[in-house]
């Protein structure tokens, strides 16, 4: 059954390489090339898991505007550990959206969207995701006041665990 989504375009037929297996050539949506995605990943953290899961909302996300994900594993000790990085390809630039080592934590996937949507489709609604927190703010109104948060002690932890039921 044809998908009415889908091109008319049949896919070009298939190949064979040197080995004398049957290949693909290329993709139908080739001749529309568009950005793509690497998201890099320590295979000793075990981070495949969460590679698999952002690779998953973004190609559902930007279903139409991205031409690939690509998930590229990391060993170590051959590699360096505790590796995540994910790379946007997009008009012959390879820019890093973000290195778990150089931020100190993972990405949201909210911000790595808002990320990708900024560079190669800004007129794409994110939907929920795509809220900006700061168009939400008086403009006129005044920038609130950084406040240093201090450490708490294991005795004041404990204090409010017990005020707050939290055991």
């Amino acid at each position: 059954e044809k998908c009415e989504d889908c091109p008319d375009d049949p896919p070009p037929p298939p190949v064979e390489d040197t080995s004398g297996d049957t290949i693909s050539s290329t993709s139908p949506y080739d001749s529309h090339p568009s950005p793509n995605v690497q998201i890099s990943y320590c295979t000793g953290c075990r981070w495949l898991l969460r590679a698999a899961w952002m690779a998953q909302e973004l190609l559902t996300t930007f279903d139409t505007e991205l031409n690939s994900i690509t998930l590229c594993p990391s060993h170590p000790p051959t590699a360096p550990g505790g590796t995540f990085t994910i790379q946007l390809d997009y008009d012959g630039k390879d820019v890093v959206l973000w290195d778990r080592k150089e931020m100190g934590r993972f990405p949201e996937m909210k911000q790595i969207k808002q990320m990708i949507r900024d560079k190669i489709a800004p007129e794409h609604d994110l939907g929920h995701s795509g809220k900006n927190e700061d168009s939400k703010k008086d403009p006129s109104a005044p920038e609130e006041a950084f406040v240093e948060l201090e450490e708490m002690s294991d005795d004041e932890a404990e204090e409010m665990r017990i005020f707050f039921g939290v055991m």
